[in-house]
């Protein structure tokens, strides 16, 4: 699906607000598709918020912390203290 998209031209926009399962394997790849996008003067970006099981994972796993972070624009998650 992302290299569809990319192929295409098109700017995905994923909707992760209803994410319940998910594992740091699936935020690895995600960052790396975003990173590759930006890399290439391309945009990505979410539709929504994301659910707050992935919001609980960003925090766990150390991919957004506590204070500001340049991730937390992208994520739309407001900073933890």
């Amino acid at each position: 699906m992302l290299l569809a998209a990319y192929n295409a031209s098109v700017t995905p926009a994923f909707d992760l607000s209803e994410v319940t399962d998910v594992d740091i394997s699936f935020l690895q790849i995600l960052l790396a598709a975003r990173k590759s996008a930006l890399a290439n003067g391309q945009a990505f970006k979410l539709s929504a918020p994301p659910s707050p099981k992935l919001v609980e994972l960003l925090f766990r796993a150390g991919f957004i912390k506590a204070g500001e972070s340049p991730d937390q624009t992208f994520w739309q998650v407001e900073a933890r203290s």
